[in-house]
């Protein structure tokens, strides 16, 4: 079985941050009130976003957006 490389499959918080143009309170603040891509907190307390959530949750805000727009 192949070892999970860790740095390919998780985004830290200043990465996300600076990917979706927002600050790192707004991405704690969405992790308060449940809102925003899931996310992985580590043993240390650090929070990491899995690629693919935070891919599934873009895609999921471009939908939305669009069905609004077409309404």
């Amino acid at each position: 079985m192949d070892k999970l490389n860790i740095e390919n499959e998780l985004v830290n918080e200043r990465t996300l941050s600076k990917l979706l143009d927002i600050s790192t309170w707004t991405l704690k603040y969405w992790r308060y009130k449940n809102k925003g891509p899931e996310f992985v907190k580590l043993e240390n307390g650090r929070i990491r976003y899995p690629k693919q959530e935070i891919h599934d949750w873009y895609e999921k805000q471009i939908n939305m957006f669009q069905k609004k727009e077409a309404a």
